[in-house]
């Protein structure tokens, strides 16, 4: 009892809380954007295009995720690691971290543009859809350095510089969205899309810049070779995941496209999936948090923080967590409505997406205990490929007899068995390893 009253009082927890509450402003921002524009769509466009819309958006979000090579999520961890103790090594990592990204946005840009023809005809049985898929491989270059330069102030801490940049782009996104979509239709929603994500690549470049000249760090750009076996050792893996898990994504919403009425399918899944995303940003935004405290306090060599850090970053993402899904699972039906009348009938796919929420958001918790640890290829071949597996494997067998239920299905049982395989994975490695929190 007496350690729970030292925690409760412990600079640590109020680290996590001011942290949590600002990168709940960001999210909230982001997401709320996200949200929004999506009723706007829906009622602009109708079901049917929404949905196209729908695929389009999340093939280059998928995209966007493969090209990010898991930088975003490298440099947060390393700059908080060592920005206290090591400061140029912290710039190196930057410039290292810096030009990663560029030429893998670059890259990525390049292949979706060159591929979209394939993509639309082929995939998705729509070649109407080539042109925005086009239209949209500027937002994958922009979209690839956001997530650089969002790691960047998660790893420095700076959650409420990080809220006032993301309340900015977010007003920015509603505004160009209504006035495109209404305007140009479908083709002004993807321009919007492509013109929001340029607008907050410029507002978080200025903010990091002004925060790095702040804390005295000075980003790198020759020499930074000497820190690339973090590239081998924690940033590859990670992008390895992403590699397998985008693609399943993928082919399991074409999967659902290409059943009869898929566009509508996919239409009341996204519409489900918006507000499971909504519930999830609030554990999702203490766990960014507590990956910047743990990691900031394993440079530090402080034990007891440490642990102190991760049971606590569990606690409150799975506390927020089963608060989300009920508050949102209740009143579902009515959520719903504010898509449209034809999505109030959604709600079994709404429901069963919630119910992943528990598993998905306790997995994210107990994994950082592993991504401090580097343990990141053991992730990938005993976490990350059962779980993307068996998501596939299902989803083949249930979208054909379910479709948008059976998506939903398939994610929550891969989010079961992730849940269970990280429990059994972490508690050996404490327990029969004997691990310790920093190399010596």
């Amino acid at each position: 009892m007496l350690m729970r009253l030292n925690i409760l009082k412990s600079p640590t927890l109020k680290r996590i809380l001011n942290g949590s509450f600002w990168n709940f402003v960001a999210t909230l921002f982001t997401q709320g954007a996200t949200f929004s524009t999506n009723i706007i769509l829906a009622r602009i466009l109708g079901k049917e295009i929404f949905g196209e819309y729908a695929g389009v958006y999340n093939c280059l979000l998928i995209m966007s995720s493969i090209a990010q090579l898991a930088i975003g999520y490298t440099a947060t961890k390393y700059i908080a690691e060592f920005r206290n103790c090591d400061k140029e090594k912290t710039g190196r990592i930057i410039g290292l971290c810096f030009f990663t990204s560029l030429y893998s946005a670059l890259a990525g840009g390049i292949i979706l543009f060159c591929m979209s023809g394939i993509i639309a005809t082929v995939f998705f049985k729509a070649p109407n859809l080539t042109a925005f898929l086009q239209y949209g491989s500027c937002f994958v270059f922009f979209s690839v350095l956001n997530g650089l330069f969002s790691g960047i102030l998660c790893g420095l801490e700076k959650f409420k510089k990080l809220a006032s940049g993301s309340i900015t782009s977010a007003v920015l996104q509603i505004l160009l969205f209504s006035v495109g979509t209404a305007v140009w239709g479908m083709t002004g929603a993807v321009i919007s899309l492509t013109l929001s994500g340029l607008l907050r690549l410029v507002i978080f470049f200025v903010i990091s810049c002004n925060s790095l000249k702040a804390e005295h760090i000075k980003p790198v750009f020759t020499g930074y070779r000497k820190e690339k076996s973090i590239i081998t050792r924690f940033a590859l893996p990670a992008a390895m995941a992403g590699l397998f898990s985008m693609p399943v994504i993928f082919m399991t919403n074409t999967i659902l496209i290409r059943t009869q009425d898929g566009f509508k399918e996919m239409a009341s899944y996204a519409a489900a999936n918006s507000l499971k995303q909504l519930v999830l940003f609030l554990p999702l935004i203490i766990n960014s948090v507590g990956l910047s405290i743990l990691n900031n306090t394993k440079g530090e060599k402080n034990n007891s923080a440490y642990f102190k850090v991760y049971h606590a970053n569990i606690a409150f993402i799975v506390i927020s967590a089963i608060c989300g899904t009920l508050f949102v699972g209740i009143p579902g039906k009515y959520i719903l409505w504010i898509f449209g009348k034809s999505f109030i009938s959604d709600t079994g796919v709404l429901w069963i997406l919630l119910l992943s929420i528990i598993p998905e958001s306790l997995s994210i918790g107990m994994y950082q205990h592993m991504q401090s640890q580097e343990k990141l290829w053991s992730s990938l071949l005993f976490i990350n490929l059962p779980r993307e597996g068996v998501f596939l494997v299902l989803s083949f067998i249930l979208i054909p007899v379910y479709k948008a239920q059976g998506l939903a299905i398939a994610y929550c049982i891969s989010w079961m068995l992730c849940a269970v395989i990280i429990y059994i994975f972490v508690q050996y490695h404490q327990k029969e390893k004997n691990p310790k929190i920093w190399r010596e």
